[in-house]
């Protein structure tokens, strides 16, 4: 009877057991393609991550702090992306040949996330998948790959989460796992995985002294896989995550509708086009060498052009006086002032000699 019970627990129990195996091998030669080296400098300033590429246009998701100048908090003057070759030897002639440019559009350093794209993408990028976290708890296995300080490059740690916490550090938004999963710096940025090879996480910090200096070990964290999609969302980058199924469903966040402003309501005015005045008009001034000068008398000699009424209205009272008057016709500075007072003004008419010299202080064409 004892024999017959241990063969029923081991039929059911067998197969829990097999679904949650990591096999690292798979995992590491399914999603390390899709692992970034990223460096950053300015000057004698630089910086060195990893990052995940997560959309074929060769969008990136890593840490604020891998691309962020400290010194101006600031992207980077120049920022590059490496991809996996082949095979990593640990010769920099080899593991960082295929270099590329790159730049970053979005960064947060309160949620220490950042969004980076590669310049000029090679065809056929191998693209991360990313998870659905909400119903990952304690006790999961983990992978995590990356280039940790003085380790080869492209390397792969195992382990578990050991817990969750939200709005981490008071942060609202930022979620994260804790997990003994082992990450170095050089591992910023890069990509936390679950059985399956997804993206769950993006590792952020790591926890090695307290504050008395006694040392620490095992308390490292990582950015959750939905509180990165949300944040991304937020700021207008949407990405596939793939739900429990292994079915990707596109993100969406909702945005605020924003307050229309009332338009004013008016009628719309009757469209009248300017229309251009010509008169003929000619004026005589004193001149020095007349022996008896005109003092003070206008005579209407020539021509000026008033372009609207608009314009008509802007010139001074004598200049208005004159352009309604007819060739001809000869007025004083007296008849201008009673031209202010009274709508009618008395004109006097002269016959008109020839007169060739030009006017000082007029030109042909005078535009009112």
């Amino acid at each position: 009877m004892k024999k017959i019970i241990f063969l029923v627990v081991l039929i059911f129990t067998t197969p829990l057991f097999a679904q949650i195996q990591m096999n690292y091998k798979e995992i590491y030669k399914h999603s390390a393609p899709s692992v970034v080296l990223l460096f950053g400098v300015s000057g004698k300033v630089g910086s060195s991550g990893t990052g995940s590429i997560i959309k074929e246009d060769g969008t990136i998701i890593t840490n604020a702090h891998v691309v962020i100048n400290p010194a101006n908090h600031k992207p980077f003057d120049a920022l590059y992306a490496f991809l996996k070759p082949k095979r990593v030897n640990g010769k920099n002639a080899n593991d960082l040949k295929h270099r590329y440019k790159a730049h970053v559009l979005k960064f947060d350093e309160a949620m220490d996330l950042a969004v980076v794209k590669i310049e000029n993408p090679p065809a056929d990028l191998p693209v991360m998948v990313v998870a659905d976290t909400s119903e990952i708890t304690p006790g999961e296995p983990t992978v995590a790959i990356g280039h940790p300080e003085q380790g080869s490059r492209w390397s792969l740690t195992t382990g578990a989460i050991s817990s969750q916490i939200d709005d981490f550090n008071g942060i609202k938004g930022k979620h994260v796992f804790q997990m003994e999963t082992a990450v170095n710096r050089g591992n910023s940025g890069g990509p936390l995985l679950d059985y399956r090879g997804y993206l769950i996480g993006v590792n952020s910090m790591i926890a090695r002294e307290s504050k008395d200096g006694l040392a620490i070990v095992g308390i490292n964290f990582a950015i959750k896989a939905d509180a990165v999609v949300d944040w991304m969302a937020r700021n207008g980058f949407y990405i596939s995550i793939a739900n429990n199924s292994g079915q990707e469903v596109e993100t969406y966040v909702e945005q605020p509708k924003m307050a229309q402003k009332a338009e004013p309501q008016y009628k719309p005015q009757p469209h009248h086009p300017k229309k251009e005045v010509k008169m003929e008009v000619r004026v005589e001034k004193p001149h020095q060498e007349r022996t008896q000068p005109i003092s003070n008398k206008v005579v209407i000699k020539r021509r000026i052009r008033v372009k609207s009424k608009r314009h008509y209205k802007k010139r001074p009272k004598k200049a208005r006086v004159i352009a309604k008057s007819k060739p001809g016709q000869i007025f004083s500075e007296k008849d201008v002032v009673k031209q202010r007072k009274r709508k009618a003004i008395n004109r006097m008419h002269d016959k008109l000699g020839d007169w060739d010299e030009e006017v000082p202080g007029f030109e042909d064409n005078d535009t009112f």
